[in-house]
């Protein structure tokens, strides 16, 4: 029997997991829909923090309209990453 895969948040703090991703266009992934998923079972909010400018997929932005309680986003400069 396969084994699911996992995933972990970049970091935790308090109830605010974030997920650090640098790119220039964002995309729906298995690993956002798995944070997400475990943000809700947690009662944690997920941030996905990405460089100002990075274009938000359609998919993923519906899918954050869905869960604006669980999931947000955070755009910082390039050089301010943590």
């Amino acid at each position: 029997m396969a084994q699911a895969r996992g995933s972990a948040p970049d970091s935790i703090e308090g109830n605010q997991w974030t997920l650090l991703k640098s790119c220039s266009e964002l995309h729906l992934t298995y690993q956002i829909r798995l944070l997400t998923y475990m943000a809700t079972q947690h009662g944690t909010k997920l941030v996905i923090s990405v460089p100002a400018g990075c274009r938000i997929s359609r998919d993923l932005s519906a899918f954050a309209g869905k869960y604006a309680q669980w999931v947000s986003f955070d755009f910082f400069e390039r050089g301010e990453e943590q």
